[in-house]
């Protein structure tokens, strides 16, 4: 899924990110590739309800990398985005235990440390960012507990297409 106004323009958008980057992919790759506009503020990702389920049933992991990185907005401004986001996509993932894999931030960690396992809320979770993320992960370690496989990648730093 990639924030496009179709799909041919998503298909055209990942292509030149990877010619960009200097990297190539096969005919056969490129056959396993689908790309669907989408808008991970929307409820369904801003997908019809058929496109949701034929997803739910085709897609073999799920690789959220999609945010509003704004340290200047409040959490209730990126909550839709940085957050529903995470919930339709444990609710598509969900149903078939389909690997979850979550891009998350090294910013919801605290002064003390960043440990490997799910972090409790600290005073340090000062901006919407941060809180949404560290929002989105909590919502994750639930998920997990109920038993859909998650890993969770805290970077320091995500640069983006310009």
């Amino acid at each position: 899924m990639i924030r496009t106004i179709d799909d041919a323009k998503a298909l055209a958008r990942l292509q030149q990110c990877i010619t960009r980057q200097g990297l190539h992919l096969t005919t056969a790759q490129w056959q396993r590739v689908s790309c669907l506009s989408a808008d991970i503020s929307l409820p369904g990702l801003g997908l019809s309800p058929a496109e949701f389920s034929r997803l739910s049933h085709d897609v073999d992991i799920v690789l959220h990398n999609a945010a509003v990185t704004s340290v200047l907005r409040d959490y209730s401004s990126l909550r839709l985005a940085n957050l529903e986001s995470t919930k339709e996509l444990i609710r598509l993932a969900a149903p078939r235990s389909i690997p979850f894999h979550y891009v998350s931030t090294i910013a919801v960690g605290s002064s003390s440390g960043l440990p490997e396992s799910f972090v409790d809320w600290h005073s340090g979770l000062q901006d919407g960012y941060q809180q949404s993320k560290w929002a989105s992960e909590r919502m994750l370690q639930k998920a997990q507990q109920q038993g859909l496989p998650v890993s969770i990648y805290r970077l320091a730093r995500m640069v983006g297409d310009q």
